[in-house]
């Protein structure tokens, strides 16, 4: 009874404004590659995420609901089935379909494979400073892990610790770049997670790469700058 009084004190204290299920309505695409139940299950969980929807509101009786929006019942039934198979909805039965709100975003998680340096304790390691503020900016979750042998580098590239959406290898060193560089389209498309390298030219696919092409940016400064009538320049 407890729950009960509850769900029907949220339907009370939060209306919905019927011009929310009109503007849904407006925004539906007949003749989109997009089936109607899609757009409508977008519409709706967009809505919810805004707070348009907020949570704890009871949906409208299904025969309302399809006038509003101006749906068939399968269709609807359709669109309010994928809602609730994704935690955006919930249906209690006999009392309707209620908003759960917002889902709370994944904090996405990356694993750096790092292989240090002998003399690692001697340099600045200002690439760590570069990642962290990536990091930060991005909103995401940074870890390392020590990977001191190409073995180890392709036991983590195809099991890779559960829980991570990626793996980074910033700046790696030569035999990594080689090994990956060998690797066959197929084997590359075996890893189970995206893998981002970063500052080397590994310009092949499917590998994500973000390069510092010092060499080409060199290059290009030095015709640059002949062009414009220098003949003196010092690299």
């Amino acid at each position: 009874m407890v729950f009960m009084t509850a769900q029907r004190k949220s339907s009370i204290q939060k209306p919905v404004d019927p011009e929310i299920y009109a503007s849904i309505r407006e925004a539906i695409e007949p003749l989109s590659d997009v089936p109607v139940y899609r757009q409508i299950e977008a519409l709706m969980e967009e809505a919810i995420e805004s707070g348009a929807l907020p949570a704890g509101v009871r949906l409208p009786p299904e025969r309302l609901l399809m006038d509003l929006v101006g749906v068939s019942r399968s269709t609807l039934r359709s669109a309010l089935s994928g809602l609730i198979a994704r935690g955006y909805l919930s249906a209690t039965q006999g009392r309707g379909n209620f908003v759960q709100g917002p889902r709370r975003k994944k904090d996405l998680r990356f694993l750096a494979l790092e292989k240090f340096r002998a003399d690692h304790w001697q340099i600045s390691p200002v690439h760590y400073d570069w990642l962290s503020a990536a990091a930060k900016t991005s909103g995401v979750q940074l870890h390392y892990h020590y990977t001191p042998t190409n073995e180890e580098l392709f036991r983590i590239l195809s099991n890779p610790p559960p829980g991570y959406d990626g793996l980074i290898l910033f700046r790696t060193l030569p035999e990594w770049s080689e090994a990956l560089c060998a690797l066959t389209d197929e084997e590359l498309q075996r890893f189970p997670i995206p893998i981002a390298v970063i500052g080397r030219p590994l310009n092949r696919p499917p590998l994500n790469a973000v390069t510092y092409d010092y060499f080409e940016a060199t290059r290009q400064a030095t015709h640059l700058l002949l062009a414009e009538g220098h003949r003196e320049v010092g690299l």
